[in-house]
């Protein structure tokens, strides 16, 4: 099932733009400078000409990059480890491919499993060269019965789930010619209070000219990591709803006890421990070897929720939503990493974990009552 890449394009700004740098702030610092990639699929039921069209989708992002000019330009470091963007017109490179051997709905009677969906159907991953990254790829490739897949690719370091699914949800609205809600793209709101605060369990520095990070224990092979997606569907999660909490506070304490560290650890984000971490940043001077302290490994999970997000802001260019949501094939999660995206009759769920541990998961009962079992792909990602 070949992707055959028919052309590739730079769609700019429809009207002039300063050409200016904007510093990222020390908070976008902390986001590792790699790409997001997921993949919307859009079924064409009615068999229309012109689904998806090409030029529309186009036209409609060149307006609405006179907002968003700050994704037409490229990104690049400082001498200090800060990212800039070079607001520079270079454009957000758009693909034009297509998939004539296969059909959505063979990807729907195969239940989405990932060894069925071709790859190639996001953009391929910037690489290092003489030119500097470019912020945002669009790939838009067409089925056998007319069916697109947009699939985007866009530095995560330039924008949070909350920013890249307002971006598309404006798209849309562009695209239908209705009013959009514009960004603010002014980054010095998180500026520096200037205080000196201590290095504390937030961040982790790195070594110079290493990738080990200080007292951070050593990665797992890559090769023994295994992500699977599990489906769980909005009525079985309903008939058994009960409380998620780490094993040694189900052992140790109780459920009064646990709901009131929940809030707590909600509460203790506030403006405070932000402002205290932006002034940790700053306070280095290589900021590329500061990381957040959020390496497991073994340790405990991450689970990054941003179904909410998909479900509020559903791309609609005046052809319908999109059927289904699938991340990159080449996803990037790493040990311990979750990630739970909306479906139209509950979540599906990317859970990576070493494969012995991912197996044990598997065969767990309680897990099995929750999980659609036909909708679990055993295959690695």
């Amino acid at each position: 099932m070949p992707v055959t890449i028919k052309g590739t394009l730079y769609v700019k700004p429809t009207k002039p733009t300063k050409h200016v740098q904007i510093p990222l702030s020390s908070f976008d610092t902390l986001t590792p400078p790699n790409y997001a990639g997921i993949m919307f699929f859009f079924k064409n039921s009615l068999k229309k000409n012109n689904f998806m069209n090409i030029q529309k989708l186009i036209a409609s992002l060149e307006d609405l990059l006179n907002d968003y000019y700050f994704l037409a330009g490229t990104l690049k470091s400082e001498p200090d480890g800060r990212s800039i963007i070079d607001c520079n017109d270079r454009g957000v490179q758009f693909i034009i491919a297509e998939c004539s051997d296969i059909t959505i709905n063979q990807l729907e009677n195969n239940k989405w499993e990932h060894a069925v969906i071709p790859y190639g159907l996001v953009p391929s991953q910037p690489r290092a060269n003489k030119i500097y990254p470019i912020l945002l790829k669009v790939q838009h490739t067409t089925f056998a019965d007319g069916s697109v897949v947009l699939g985007i690719l866009i530095h995560h370091q330039i924008s949070d789930g909350i920013g890249f699914y307002a971006f598309f949800n404006n798209w849309g609205r562009k695209a239908r010619l209705e009013q959009i809600d514009p960004p603010i793209n002014d980054r010095s709101l998180l500026k520096t209070c200037g205080n000196s605060p201590t290095l504390n369990e937030d961040l982790i520095i790195k070594k110079l000219k290493s990738e080990k990070a200080q007292n951070i224990q050593k990665y797992p092979d890559i090769s023994s990591l295994t992500t699977k997606i599990f489906h769980f569907s909005q009525n079985n999660l309903k008939s058994r709803a009960c409380p998620k909490m780490l094993v040694s506070q189900l052992i140790n304490g109780s459920p009064s006890t646990i709901a009131l560290q929940v809030r707590k650890a909600n509460t203790d984000v506030n403006n405070s421990r932000v402002r205290t971490i932006i002034d940790l940043v700053e306070q280095q001077t290589d900021k590329s070897l500061i990381r957040p302290n959020m390496l497991f490994y073994e340790k405990s999970v991450m689970i990054n929720n941003v179904s909410k997000l998909q479900k509020h802001y559903l791309l609609d260019f005046g052809d319908g939503t999109p059927i289904k949501l699938r991340l990159n094939r080449e996803a990037d999660l790493n040990d311990g990493i979750s990630m739970i995206l909306y479906d139209e009759d509950g979540v599906d769920v990317y859970i990576c974990l070493l494969a012995e541990i991912l197996e044990n998961l598997e065969n767990d009962p309680e897990f099995k009552k929750f999980i659609v079992p036909s909708a679990c792909t055993r295959s690695k990602i």
